[in-house]
């Protein structure tokens, strides 16, 4: 294991000398990690935990280590501890800090919960602002039907890095030596060059547990690289950018920014960014991952993650890679998911036009964008049997379809002439967004994004001055005596509406000569 300690110096002598592999992206200079840079809880925290566990190395595991190369803020610290459980090291913990700080922090202990990807005993408490989860290291053992570990030992770093999804999920952060350890040997180049890579064979890592298949896919990863410059400054806080790695091979460079990373295996990819490596793309199509897919993991647990593909900045690239993993049918219908990739992308364009789009309209607009070729009961089905979404999810993704599907034919060809007939629907569909719909009657109609601003602006024009919820002048008691009741109160309340848009400033008294003319009406 080479390892190195005393800084940016140090890094830079080893990057010009046997680690000299800089990697180049799009014709910029050469990348590097960012210097681990704790913050002033973190300080604490790890002086805190040195002080409890001198004897022995105590490490921080995963996504922190992860974001903190990436030159992001982690609020989550998970700590790796070698022989002991969470719970005992705990006890051992909460009490210094609680005799040094003059307070009664305590931990909670949760249970294993598979049915939830809990599949250890796990110690969460929080000090100095920190959400803090202690487990020890360990290894585990799969069967053939059941993504619950068998057996979960103790294990040794190699081992813990080896059953994680991803090299770059399986860094340590060693707090004894202040180093940043990489036990799989190719997480920090898998970090640097944007690569998704199981530190195992992927067909083993996807056989024990084939949702691993759903948490892996990207959104395309902006990136700012930054040149190394002799000299160039590093904050005091900085851990001097200590780094261990297994191997020789490869490169050891320090990312200096990133100006956006987004979140990254099909939803792992939809959010950081990265690029799944050919290997598990290849594992991801073998059909005894599929029918491991189905036997192994609950319809809950498929909808969860699905979910989070649905709610990230990039759903189409989740989509499409479920498409080309070929598990569409397994995850939807194969009826449902036929070019659901490409509608949803289309919409994701539409909306990348607009200003702000809140997030609950976003969401409402993809799923439905997804179901638009769909029945009603295929999408009642899928969401709500298959994916054990919400009902109200379905029955809004339904009521959209429902507006879209009539608001399409009165723009398909531009505004109508008569305004009053989109204020008329407008007012009948009684809505609170019309991003979801205006998206998808643009999809459907192929109707220009100017047309589409200014049906926006029409709506908002007839909220302010009407409300979604505008009345008739007269109850439907009234016009009910004056017609005899029945069918043609509804027919009249309804033409009542259509008349009070044509004539905003008509008063009670207009609207009972208006009745008395629909009434003659009638009669002849």
């Amino acid at each position: 294991m080479i390892s190195y300690r005393n800084g940016l110096d140090r890094l830079r002598q080893r990057l010009e000398g046997r680690w000299s592999c800089f990697r180049y992206v799009s014709g910029c200079s050469g990348a590097r990690y960012k210097a681990i840079e704790l913050d002033e809880a973190e300080i604490k925290l790890f002086g805190l935990l040195n002080r409890v566990k001198s004897r022995s190395d105590i490490r921080i595991a995963g996504g922190w280590v992860r974001d903190k190369l990436l030159g992001k803020n982690c609020e989550d610290v998970d700590i790796a501890l070698e022989d002991e459980t969470g719970a005992v090291f705990s006890e051992a913990l909460l009490a210094e800090y609680n005799r040094l700080e003059g307070s009664s922090a305590q931990a909670v202990t949760l249970a294993a919960r598979p049915d939830q990807s809990k599949h250890l005993e796990t110690t969460m408490f929080t000090l100095y602002g920190k959400s803090i989860d202690a487990v020890h290291l360990r290894k585990e053992t799969y069967t053939e039907n059941s993504r619950v570990p068998a057996a979960v030992l103790f294990g040794t770093p190699q081992e813990d890095s080896n059953r994680r999804d991803f090299t770059i999920n399986a860094l340590f952060y060693n707090l004894r030596s202040e180093q940043v350890e990489d036990f799989t040997g190719r997480g920090l180049h898998d970090l640097e060059n944007g690569i998704l890579r199981t530190p195992v064979d992927p067909l083993t890592t996807l056989a024990d547990d084939p949702l691993r298949l759903l948490r892996g896919e990207p959104d395309p990863l902006r990136q700012s690289w930054v040149a190394c410059k002799p000299g160039a400054p590093v904050e005091a806080r900085a851990t001097e950018a200590n780094i261990v790695t297994t191997t020789n091979r490869g490169c050891m460079q320090m990312h200096e920014t990133f100006s956006e990373l987004r979140e990254t295996k099909i939803r792992f990819a939809c959010q950081l960014g990265f690029e799944l490596e050919d290997d598990f793309k290849r594992a991801a199509r073998d059909e005894q991952i599929h029918a491991a897919l189905a036997r192994k993991v609950s319809r809950e647990r498929v909808g969860i993650e699905v979910k989070k593909i649905f709610t990230s900045k990039r759903v189409s690239m989740g989509l499409r890679l479920i498409e080309e993993f070929g598990i569409g049918g397994c995850v939807f219908s194969e009826t449902s998911f036929q070019g659901m990739p490409g509608r949803v992308f289309a919409v994701e364009k539409i909306l990348a036009e607009a200003e702000e789009v809140a997030a609950d309209a976003r969401l409402n607009s993809m799923v439905s964008a997804a179901f638009l070729k769909s029945s009603h009961h295929e999408v009642d089905r899928v969401i709500v049997e298959k994916l054990r979404w919400s009902r109200t999810l379905a029955k809004a993704a339904l009521t959209i379809l429902h507006r879209s599907g009539h608001l399409a034919p009165l723009v398909e060809n531009g505004l109508p002439e008569d305004p009053n007939d989109l204020k008329y629907w407008f007012y009948k569909s009684k809505s609170d967004s019309w991003v979801p719909e205006l998206a998808l009657v643009r999809l459907e109609t192929g109707a220009p994004h100017p047309l589409l601003k200014e049906m926006q602006a029409m709506v908002e024009q007839e909220q302010a001055l009407t409300g979604v919820g505008m009345k008739p002048l007269l109850r439907g008691d009234v016009i009910a005596r004056r017609l005899g009741g029945g069918r043609i109160v509804g027919i009249a309340i309804d033409q009542m509406i259509k008349w009070q848009l044509r004539n905003p400033r008509t008063q009670l008294k207009d609207a009972e000569e208006w009745l008395e003319t629909f009434a003659s009406q009638r009669r002849t």
